[in-house]
C-alpha cells in the first residue's frame, strides 16, 4: 500500500519495490519518510543526512574518519588558534584569539571555505596572489590561512571530519567508484 504518499513519490515507491533489498535505496529528506517507507515495503530507505556515511559503508571505507559535533569541531578550532598565537604567528587576531565569538566566528568561516572546497593550501595561494602592500595589507588573510591550515592539521591528525568532511569522502568516492550499483530515488 503506498496510502499517504503524494502520487509522484507513491509511483517512485511502486517502480523501487521491484528491486531486491539493497539493490535499490529510497532516499527521503527526513526521520517521518524512512519510517512511512519502511512500514509499506522492503525497499532499503535513508535520509539524506545518513546518504554520505551509506556510501562509505558500501564501500567498505566508514570507519576511516570519525564524525565530529559542532562543539567539537570549535575545540579544535580553538585549539589551533590557540596553538598559532603560543607561536607568535596571529599578530592580527591576537587580542581577539580568546574570545568564544571569535572562534564562533573562525568555525562559520571554515565551513563556508570548506562547502566552497578551499583548503588552507589554496587560501594561502589566493593571499599571497593579491600583492597587497606589505604595510598591515592582508595580514589577516594570511592569518585565516595558517588557521585553516593549522585546524585541516588537527583534523588530519586525529582522523576527523566535520560534515562537510563526510560529504567530500563520500562525493569523492563516489566519482572514482561504487563497488555496488544501487538504483537511487528522492523523495522531497
Amino acid at each position: 500500500s503506498t496510502q499517504g504518499y503524494s502520487s509522484a513519490a507513491s509511483d517512485v515507491y511502486k517502480r523501487q519495490v521491484q528491486y531486491p533489498y539493497g539493490k535499490a535505496l529510497f532516499l527521503v529528506p527526513n526521520l517521518y519518510f524512512r519510517n512511512l517507507v519502511r512500514r509499506h515495503g522492503v525497499v532499503k530507505t535513508s535520509t539524506i543526512d545518513a546518504l554520505p556515511r551509506e556510501i562509505l559503508r558500501l564501500n567498505g571505507r566508514e570507519n576511516e574518519r570519525m564524525l565530529i559535533s559542532r562543539d567539537t569541531q570549535a575545540r579544535i578550532a580553538s585549539e589551533a588558534i590557540e596553538y598559532l598565537v603560543g607561536k607568535e604567528l596571529l599578530p592580527y587576531f591576537r587580542t581577539l584569539a580568546d574570545k568564544k565569538g571569535f572562534c564562533d566566528s573562525v568555525v562559520q568561516l571554515l565551513t563556508e571555505l570548506e562547502t566552497c572546497h578551499v583548503t588552507g593550501e589554496d587560501f594561502k595561494n589566493a593571499v599571497l596572489s593579491w600583492n597587497r602592500e606589505e604595510k598591515r595589507g592582508g595580514e589577516k588573510d594570511k592569518e585565516i590561512a595558517l588557521i585553516l591550515s593549522a585546524y585541516e592539521a588537527l583534523m588530519n591528525e586525529r582522523h576527523l571530519c566535520d560534515l562537510n568532511g563526510l560529504y567530500d569522502a563520500a562525493l569523492d568516492l563516489s566519482l572514482i567508484h561504487i563497488s555496488e550499483p544501487t538504483r537511487l530515488a528522492l523523495i522531497s
